[in-house]
């Protein structure tokens, strides 16, 4: 007896040594068979080199029984657990725009109508609790990404917890508030997988169970431990980072910043380095960024893993030297599931959990997937009153699903801050303010203002009084400040200032997200002041009023607000104005007073964008605007200005090759068409052609070339055009968005 069992330690031992040399001879034995446990490390688009180290894996037969994963390595590892195949997530990882999920972005579509000219104005938004500032705990609240995993992992909800997965599997995050590592096992996986890759300060952190969970490398981004934890015999690892930088490599923030949330993850990857069997660290080091580059990295991590095929292959043929049980049964993917319950949860106003529930039962469906519940969530985040909407499901014993929404109210009151730079009114800070449901519940008031020599200010309330029908009443108000230049041929001989006060009252109508009708009046007192001309006589002066009634429609089904693939915008505004006036006063004192005659206005534009592939967007656009009040009269009646490539408020028609308000036009009629091509990501380059008549038939013709970035502080163009009725090349410089 005392024999054999000395026999079976040697036999142990011996496996041991094979396990940990390169030779990886293995002796057969009738011991349980070992368990394979494959560790994922963190390192954003680097981790996309997992898919190759599995592929790999997959090709010499080899099938961990065990997976641990931190951040992008959790998302590769969680989704192959729930038996996504590698061509699926090859596809995943090279079809997806990361950088759109990784960011405070959505698609522009699923905002509400009125909320769609406040998206994206703003550097930062801080929310204003108690009268004092409250700082976030995140940067990006990534609604996005929440639903995007929710996607991904919805298969994953006919499980009971981590074990029962095709593959058994760990995800590693790290709870701020204790300071320990949380690794999930059970719970639903788009919860873990986004709790893993929240980058602290970054994104904000998930609250789940009590805790805290930001990214799991902060603590440790290579999980040996918990694969032995959890069993392993074998450990296969695919590690991309723990990697420290040099002192001369540290030349940025971003990298400071990853140096000091992977020090702890630096010390327990050498505490750990020696219980890795096979390790494996594809060369990506400065692609962390790099998502436009994921099938090069798929490679890389191929290729590095290849250098180990021969090793991999011995484990492989070991393993399959056992009796080993069958393989899990897959069954049919979940698509669908039946919902008996709904939960609210982060929701402060109770009447407000009532009718999220109403708009939840109204849009309930015997089996709901995917699609039909994020459409409840994109109408409900279209409201603006959302930080983020997730959502899981819970197993109920019937095999019927509770639905659990979670919201991360918007702070009822949020102070805005911005910047703009515009050819016509130089650098200015951009303030604003929005306060919803103080006045009176389903309100809004926003304040905007431009603080710079050419400043502007933009108000409005609006109350909707039936909320359900998405009717409402709307008050606003106006103030812009410009110079308009007074031009001779291609000469500018003169230029004015104009100051124009404009308050409004309207009824709304908003029957879906797309489009809306307003019906109001607006009263529009203009001060034009220095010397201008008019056709016949020199001015000091004017002073007009006009009162208008109008019927306005808005539709906007376009993607982005600056930088729209697909979709389209139209405006259109019929208008009658009466009880008008107008004061001229010249330089000797003599008053001219006009009484211009009541007239229908009539203004039109369309937009239309068509993406041609993932890269190239053709752009087109028709617009004119007609008012019966005769254009010999003074131009001094007119509203809208004629010329420049971003206009600086809604009074200025755009046309590239013109300068900036090239002049005052009663009616005209313009074309486009161009071309945006994405060079990189966030880089464009643009091209229009455009054509106008103006006035008494005149044409204009015209077209430029513009850079666009798409920046954190706001889009920026950089551009040139030129236009065959002006002698010399227009150049355009502007930055961030007021109006």
């Amino acid at each position: 007896m005392q024999l054999k069992k000395s026999f079976q330690v040697l036999v142990l031992l011996f496996i041991v040594l094979g396990l940990n040399s390169r030779n990886y001879c293995f002796v057969q034995d009738t011991l349980k068979k070992p368990v394979v446990a494959l560790v994922l490390s963190g390192g954003s688009a680097k981790g996309l080199s997992h898919i190759g180290v599995i592929q790999l894996m997959e090709e010499v037969g080899l099938k961990p029984d065990l997976i641990v994963g931190t951040s992008m390595g959790s998302i590769v590892g969680g989704l192959y657990a729930i038996g996504y195949t590698v061509p699926e997530l090859k596809e995943i990882a090279t079809t997806t725009d990361w950088l759109y999920y990784l960011s405070n972005d959505t698609d522009l579509r699923n905002m509400n109508m009125e909320e769609k000219d406040d998206y994206e104005d703003y550097l930062y938004a801080i929310p204003i609790l108690g009268g004092k500032p409250e700082i976030s705990k995140g940067l990006i609240y990534a609604h996005e990404m929440y639903l995007f995993l929710s996607r991904l992992t919805f298969l994953a909800n006919k499980y009971r917890d981590f074990d029962s997965f095709p593959t058994r599997f760990r995800a590693i995050s790290a709870d701020v508030i204790k300071g320990e590592p949380f690794v999930f096992k059970e719970g639903p996986l788009s919860v873990a997988l986004r709790s893993s890759m929240s980058l602290p300060t970054l994104f904000y952190p998930v609250n789940y169970q009590d805790k805290l969970l930001v990214d799991g490398g902060v603590i440790d981004n290579f999980g040996v431990e918990y694969a032995l934890q959890n069993g392993a015999d074998i450990i296969i690892g695919s590690n991309v980072g723990n990697v420290l930088y040099g002192e001369k490599e540290l030349g940025s923030f971003p990298k400071i910043y990853s140096q000091l949330i992977m020090i702890n993850s630096k010390k327990k990857m050498e505490k750990y380095r020696d219980s890795v069997d096979i390790l494996i660290e594809p060369p990506v080091l400065d692609m962390a960024a790099r998502f436009d580059k994921a099938a090069e990295i798929i490679e890389i991590g191929y290729n590095e893993a290849l250098k180990q095929k021969i090793q991999l292959k011995q484990i492989s043929d070991h393993i399959k030297s056992f009796n080993s049980e069958s393989e899990k049964e897959h069954g049919p993917r979940l698509r669908s599931v039946q919902i008996d319950n709904v939960e609210i949860v982060g929701i402060s106003r109770v009447q407000t959990k009532f009718d999220i529930l109403d708009l939840v039962r109204k849009h309930m469906k015997i089996y709901m997937g995917t699609s039909s519940i994020e459409h409840i969530i994109d109408d409900l985040y279209g409201t603006g009153q959302y930080a983020f909407i997730n959502y899981t499901l819970e197993k109920q014993e019937n095999n019927k699903y509770k639905l659990q929404l979670k919201f991360k109210e918007v702070s009822s009151n949020i102070l805005q801050v911005g910047i703009n730079y515009n050819d016509q009114s130089d650098m200015g800070l951009v303030v604003g303010f929005t306060s919803r449901n103080y006045l009176f519940p389903g309100s809004k008031f926003k304040i905007a203002g431009r603080i710079s020599n050419y400043p502007g200010l933009d108000q409005y309330f609006a109350k909707y009084f039936i909320r359900k029908s998405n009717h409402g009443i709307k008050q606003t108000f106006s103030y812009v400040y410009d110079e308009l230049p007074v031009y001779s041929g291609s000469s500018k001989v003169n230029e004015y200032t104009r100051n124009m006060i404009i308050p409004g009252i309207s009824y709304l109508f908003i029957p879906d997200k797309y489009y809306m009708i307003e019906i109001g009046y607006q009263n529009k007192a203009r001060f034009l002041r220095k010397l201008f001309m008019t056709e016949s006589q020199k001015f000091e002066k004017s002073t007009s009023y006009k009162n208008s009634a109008f019927v306005n429609y808005y539709f906007n089904n376009v993607t982005d607000k600056f930088f729209p693939q697909k979709g389209n915008i139209i405006k259109l505004s019929i208008g009658y104005s009466f009880y008008n006036s107008i004061k001229l006063k010249n330089a000797d004192a003599t008053i001219l007073k006009l009484n211009p005659e009541p007239h229908p206005e009539l203004d039109f534009i369309w937009k239309n964008y068509i993406d041609i592939n993932d890269r190239l967007t053709w752009e087109n656009e028709i617009a004119f605007e007609y008012s019966s009040y005769s254009f010999t009269e003074p131009m001094v009646f007119f509203d809208n200005s004629f010329g420049g490539v971003i206009p600086d408020n809604k009074y200025q028609t755009p046309f590239w090759g013109l300068p900036n308000n090239y002049l005052v036009s009663s009616n005209k009629g313009i074309i486009k068409t161009g071309f945006r091509y994405k060079i990189v990501e966030k880089l464009n380059l643009r091209t229009i052609l455009n054509a106008a008549i103006i006035n008494d038939w005149k044409e204009y013709f015209g077209g430029g070339v513009s850079l666009e970035l798409d920046l954190p502080t706001g889009p920026l163009s950089i551009g040139i055009s030129k236009s065959l009725n002006y002698k010399y090349p227009v150049f355009h410089f502007n930055l961030g968005y007021f109006r």
